[in-house]
């Protein structure tokens, strides 16, 4: 299974520019042209000084020297950025001891993160077999030969759902098979969706179920669920929130948030919430959204929390909107 680690990357990904920061790139997950990653990582690590902020200014220095200590290539991507173990302990760990405190907030997805971080202290392949018998073994590890990472196997989140989230999943079959017995879309309603001729489930409802009261995930997703209604590609792409930005997107036969809204709702949920920066973040997709030159779109000052303009060009990094992915990354079925 994919931890948050590696939704991590997609966000913290530098990009090749002439401009000192472009200020747009094409979004590959909506073929659009949206708010550059590195624009929006200085973004938010000017407004964010807690454990956002301090992954941010570590992955800067990655992004600048990718033979920095602590440094790391994505195999998946061959951009550099901040250890993925790293990140992973920063956020799975308590509050208390310096961290995000997802990994007792956040149910499933914050004990797969802690679990992730066990296995990815194996750097080879046999090296991750070592650490599911010696450290993990009832949460074993495997190998990921796409990836290049030692990761938690399905074995591992299937015994995590048995052990620890019985009686939610007692309660999810309840639910599931309500949804089943509705033989008509017109009755399939609520948090029950009419999908290929029969009602189940919203998937949405399920990950809830396990991902903690407390979480940011639950919030976020809480946020967007009205996009998982939407039926048809039209209706769905046209959808748009009453702050102008795109409500939700159509990909692979249904309907998502859309990458853009949940950064901007995560800056929120992660302590980036001032005026100024959710301004400039709303300013720059605007300019880009409408721009017919994507990638030739360049940065200008970001203005900091007192208003004084920052110099666009010195890397920051950030991990805001990465962990809205990891919501696609573990589907309860």
């Amino acid at each position: 299974p994919v931890v948050v680690v590696i939704a991590l990357a997609a966000f913290l990904a530098p990009a090749a520019s002439q401009c000192s920061v472009k200020l747009c790139a094409v979004d590959n997950r909506t073929s659009t042209c949206s708010v550059s990653r590195l624009f929006a990582n200085q973004l938010i690590g000017i407004f964010n000084d807690g454990v956002v902020g301090q992954i941010a200014r570590l992955n800067a220095e990655c992004q600048a020297n990718c033979s920095e200590t602590g440094c790391e290539t994505d195999p998946t991507t061959g951009l550099c950025g901040v250890n993925r173990t790293f990140v992973a302990r920063r956020l799975a760990a308590p509050v208390e001891l310096g961290g995000a405190g997802f990994g007792e907030r956040c149910g499933l997805f914050g004990q797969l993160m802690s679990a992730a971080v066990v296995c990815q202290e194996a750097s080879t392949e046999e090296e991750c077999s070592g650490i599911a018998t010696a450290k993990n073994a009832e949460i074993p590890c495997a190998w990921d030969r796409i990836r290049e990472i030692c990761d938690v196997t399905k074995e591992g989140v299937s015994f995590l759902l048995r052990r620890d989230f019985r009686d939610e999943l007692v309660r999810v079959a309840l639910r599931r098979q309500q949804c089943a017995a509705k033989s008509l879309d017109t009755v399939c309603t609520g948090e029950c969706r009419w999908v290929n001729q029969a009602c189940h489930l919203n998937q949405q409802d399920a990950l809830l179920a396990v991902a903690g009261e407390d979480c940011p995930l639950r919030t976020l997703m809480s946020l967007h669920e009205g996009c998982t209604t939407v039926l048809t590609a039209d209706m769905c792409n046209d959808q748009l929130r009453r702050d102008g930005l795109p409500e939700c997107f159509w990909r692979q036969g249904q309907c998502e948030a859309h990458p853009t809204s949940l950064e901007f709702d995560l800056m929120q949920l992660l302590g980036v919430g001032q005026q100024g920066a959710l301004a400039q973040y709303r300013e720059a997709y605007n300019r880009c959204s409408k721009s017919t030159s994507c990638e030739e779109e360049c940065a200008g000052p970001i203005f900091g929390p007192s208003g004084t303009p920052r110099r666009a060009g010195v890397p920051l990094g950030s991990l805001a909107a990465a962990l809205a992915f990891l919501v696609a990354s573990h589907r309860v079925r």
